[in-house]
């Protein structure tokens, strides 16, 4: 029963999410009433044993966004299922801290990632490094930056997961944290490098938790992995501002904040706005949220965030897991609402008080 549990919170919340990215848009229907549903069923199991868990925090963050994109769907025709996706984040949250041996199937899906984005997108590059006139929308929906969140998510789950459960395997997270680099590197997401690396890094900074390197080891990854991101990105000649905003992401991103006026301000753009050329995404977390949830759910957001990080010694996981959060949110559509919000909620609620020491397994 136990391991059904498992395979069962696995398939709903990190392999749907998944599908969503990968597969032609006419599944995206019955993908999202499966996951729906099941989340329904879960909310009345919990009912009828009478085994409702209440953590006001998190389960009043999630309420108020779903209140606010519940009146975004009339104002502005959202789509009905949106606003259902900001409870699941509070339900998946629930769940994922009753668990207590999911690693090993973890891994197998770790696995199992990589050998399908081998087969429908590395086998098929005509070269790993250059490669001008490849078409990077190999999925249906999205490009081949959908490989780098994914490996980037599932491997920030596993450690997560890891020190929450303590069960920390390095020796795993080196050999997947290191096929992940190597993969990234390939498929050259510039974003998806530098969350990697910090994800590879993650366990060290628990392991060291009551030593002084706690507190300066951060800061020194953060300059690190900065300055090497900065590199890179200088290799590809984009280091400057006026190269930034020639970016679709960077134009929508400034011209976001710089024609807010009048209604837009209050309720944000239009669902089918047009951005950029004929772009009609934000590829930004806290935007996307901007639009779902009014300025009031940006607000919101931005001050659990602010919070969470100046009073960082009240919670468990450590102030440097939100870096990777926060960056990815910055370029992509990445969590709020997403499938895999538990991990969010994960790093945004835990408290300290809330798990023992951790327990280290090599």
């Amino acid at each position: 029963m136990k391991d059904f549990k498992d395979f069962f919170f696995i398939s709903i919340y990190l392999v749907i999410p998944l599908l969503l990215y990968v597969l032609p848009i006419s599944y995206n229907v019955p993908l999202k009433i499966i996951f729906l549903s099941s989340n329904i069923i879960i909310v009345i199991g919990w009912i009828l044993k009478k085994n409702i868990k209440h953590e006001w925090k998190p389960l009043f963050f999630s309420i108020s966004l779903f209140l606010l994109s519940f009146i975004v769907v009339f104002y502005k025709g959202l789509h009905w299922s949106i606003p259902f996706y900001y409870l699941t984040g509070y339900i998946s949250y629930i769940q994922v801290k009753k668990i207590r041996n999911i690693q090993s199937k973890l891994e197998y899906l770790i696995i199992i990632s990589y050998i399908y984005f081998i087969v429908v997108y590395f086998s098929k590059l005509p070269s790993f490094i250059d490669r001008p006139g490849f078409d990077e929308n190999v999925f249906y929906v999205s490009s081949s930056n959908t490989i780098s969140i994914v490996l980037n998510i599932y491997l920030l789950t596993y450690v997560i997961l890891g020190i929450y459960l303590e069960r920390m395997n390095y020796r795993k997270i080196l050999i997947f944290g290191t096929i992940n680099i190597g993969l990234i590197f390939i498929q050259q997401s510039r974003i998806g490098i530098f969350a990697a690396i910090i994800i590879l890094f993650l366990p060290m900074v628990s392991k060291f938790k009551k030593s002084y390197l706690k507190s300066f080891l951060p800061i020194l990854l953060i300059v690190i992995f900065l300055f090497l991101f900065q590199i890179f990105i200088n290799i590809e000649n984009k280091l400057s501002l006026d190269s930034y905003l020639s970016d679709s992401r960077g134009v929508i991103q400034f011209d976001f904040f710089s024609n807010l006026s009048g209604d837009l301000f209050f309720w944000g753009y239009p669902l089918s706005y047009v951005y950029f050329g004929d772009l009609d995404r934000v590829y930004n977390m806290f935007l996307l949220n901007y639009n779902y949830t009014t300025i009031i759910g940006f607000i919101l957001i931005s001050i659990v965030f602010l919070y969470r990080i100046v009073f960082f010694s009240k919670y468990f996981f450590h102030y440097l897991f939100l870096v990777v959060i926060i960056s990815y949110g910055m370029v992509e559509e990445i969590f709020l609402p997403m499938g895999w919000d538990f991990i969010l909620y994960l790093l945004l609620f835990l408290k300290s008080n809330q798990q023992k020491n951790l327990k280290i397994h090599s």
